[in-house]
Formats: C-alpha cells, sequence, structure tokens
C-alpha cells in the first residue's frame, strides 16, 4: 500500500513492514562504511625435525663435492688448451746468487789489525817479519808498517824493559829498508824519521847528532 504524504511516499504492506524491520536492526556503520577485508594469513612452514637435519647436511656435502669436481674438469680442459699453466708447473726465477766478498789483501788485513781496539799487535808484528823476510813480497808498504809495529811493541812494554831496544833498531832497519825501497814515498820518509828518534833514547849524544842528518 502506497499513501502519498506531502514530503515523499509511505509504503505499507507486511513484507515492505518487515524488510524496514531487518534494515533498523543492522547497525548504521555496517549499512554506511563497507568492512575492510583482511588478507589471508599465510601458513607458517613447517617445522624441519631435528631427524631431517643429518640429510640435509649430507646434501649439501654432496652438491659441493659435484661442484669441485665440475670446477677442477674446467681447469683441466683449461690447462689441456693452453691457455693457462698449472702454478706447479711455473718455472720460478733464480735468486741471483750473493757475489763473494773479495779476498782480504796483505796490507788491508795489517790495517784492520793496526786499527783493532784489541791488543792485536804481537800478532800484527809476526805478520809483518814474516812478509818482509819473503823476498817475492818486499814491498815499501809493507817495511813502512812494519817499523810501525815495533814501535808499538816497544811502547807497550815497561819503560826499563831490555826488550824495547831491540825493537826499536828492529823498526829502524824496517824505516831505512822502505825509504830506500821509495825515496819519494811520503810514508816511508817519515817512520825513518819518528825511528831515528826513537832509537835516540838508547844512543849516546854523538850518535843522535850523526842521526840527525839522514832525516
Amino acid at each position: 500500500t502506497v499513501t502519498p504524504r506531502r514530503h515523499g511516499v509511505v509504503c505499507h504492506g507486511k513484507k515492505t513492514n518487515a524488510l524496514l524491520g531487518a534494515l533498523r536492526r543492522v547497525p548504521l556503520v555496517k549499512r554506511v562504511v563497507p568492512q575492510k577485508k583482511h588478507a589471508p594469513r599465510t601458513p607458517p612452514p613447517p617445522e624441519t625435525s631435528v631427524e631431517a637435519a643429518p640429510e640435509i647436511a649430507e646434501l649439501i656435502d654432496a652438491e659441493a663435492d659435484e661442484a669441485a669436481k665440475v670446477l677442477e674438469a674446467v681447469v683441466q680442459q683449461v690447462v689441456e688448451r693452453g691457455v693457462a699453466v698449472p702454478y706447479e708447473t711455473v718455472e720460478k726465477p733464480e735468486e741471483p746468487k750473493p757475489e763473494p766478498a773479495p779476498e782480504e789483501s796483505q796490507i788491508e788485513r795489517f790495517d784492520r789489525l793496526h786499527a783493532s781496539p784489541l791488543d792485536r799487535t804481537d800478532e800484527l808484528l809476526k805478520g809483518l817479519r814474516d812478509a818482509s823476510r819473503d823476498s817475492n813480497a818486499v814491498d815499501v808498504d809493507v817495511e813502512w808498517r812494519y817499523a810501525r809495529a815495533c814501535l808499538d811493541a816497544a811502547n807497550a812494554l815497561p819503560e826499563k824493559d831490555p826488550k824495547r831496544e831491540g825493537l826499536t833498531f828492529e823498526g829502524l832497519r824496517a824505516a831505512e829498508r822502505a825509504a830506500a825501497l821509495a825515496p819519494d814515498n811520503g810514508l816511508a820518509q817519515k817512520w825513518l824519521g819518528v825511528m831515528l828518534g826513537s832509537v835516540g833514547d838508547f844512543q849516546t849524544t854523538k850518535e843522535k847528532i850523526q842521526n840527525s842528518y839522514k832525516v
């Protein structure tokens, strides 16, 4: 039944009244605002049992072994084609051998013994005596060093030691040989003058005056 009214139409009847009654029981929010649709929940992955862990480890090991075999085969093919050379077959450059130190000369050895902080006068004097007696090695550089070593040995003895005089005159004879071998050698002439002055400690005044003319 439709009843006209001033501001609209009013419907009557059992079905209409039932429908309106149902709408009145539904909340207003559900009729005006649509409900949000929730995404379906993803079920969690099934838990791996402890018994399955060894099987997974064996599977990983098997895959790793297989990958290693494949890599080894690829490397072998590369080597066979000459693209690369195995590290074991690479020739390593020979390390340069250190050059042997040059042999020390006789004069260098005498100078080393003379400059030694240790007292090696006896060793030096023995070597110079042997070198001076060698007729094939008579050298002005040996003789004036011989004179110097004699004076060093004499000065190392006490003042009253009788060996001092013998060593001093031994050095004088070595200095005279050096000056005779090389009259123009400054060191030979120097040590001749030094030894002439040193033997004056054991000579008379007349002998000292005679020696002064030799310098």
